[in-house]
């Protein structure tokens, strides 16, 4: 089968039966749709053309899992490259090749010793892969996760600026004390600490930790 049939017939219902789509709070986005929700642009100096995530799976509000997707007549490590190329750019941590036939997963962020990439014999549910993705519980960092971004004026994070915040606020809610962002001129410094701020005020962080938002913070 080609790549779309591939999809069709053995990937979607593979997700569909872990889950995915089902599961309250997962959702998924294929290409038609995956860099709309995280609309910076992997894009390279030779190439204009946006590169497409097959598949980019969400749960709780957090992109949480990439799938690139290859037809059946292809060995399953055809996609594995692209699969680390996408969960780099992305910041996440689980990321998939598949045929259909067969799941190699990879662990962007395995320690020595664990798991770190191979086969699997089928997709995670979403309730798995939250656990494999946040092993501690960290009850701000998912409140955090589940306030959505400001969109006023239609404005929508690139994923570099979604990186950025979600990072700052993952160390917040793991209580760092000192944290520093250092990004290149025009990549929207401004706009990453609006967004900074509106998620710690609309979960009411500022006052819950400190009784009103701290003056220092920034």
């Amino acid at each position: 089968m080609n790549e779309s049939d591939t999809r069709l017939k053995k990937i979607d219902p593979a997700l569909h039966a872990a889950g995915w789509g089902i599961v309250e709070g997962s959702d998924i986005f294929t290409e038609q749709r995956a860099y709309i929700v995280s609309p910076g642009r992997i894009v390279t100096k030779a190439k204009r053309n946006p590169d497409k995530i097959d598949y980019l799976l969400t749960y709780k509000g957090v992109k949480i899992g990439i799938i690139e997707a290859k037809k059946d007549e292809l060995d399953v490590s055809a996609g594995v490259e692209q699969a680390k190329k996408y969960a780099k750019a992305m910041n996440i941590r689980w990321t998939y090749s598949t045929n259909g036939d067969k799941i190699w997963a990879i662990d962007m962020q395995a320690k020595p010793g664990d798991f770190t990439e191979g086969f699997v014999d089928r997709f995670p549910t979403p309730q798995e892969l939250w656990a494999m993705t946040f092993p501690d519980k960290n009850d701000w960092r998912d409140k955090f996760n589940l306030e959505p971004f400001n969109r006023d004026g239609g404005k929508m994070p690139r994923y570099y600026q979604e990186n950025a915040v979600n990072a700052v606020l993952d160390a917040i809610s793991r209580k760092v004390d000192r944290i520093l962002l250092t990004l290149a001129t025009g990549t929207g410094k401004t706009y990453i600490a609006f967004q900074i701020c509106w998620k710690l005020m609309q979960t009411h962080w500022n006052i819950a930790e400190n009784g009103g938002f701290p003056k220092s913070f920034f």
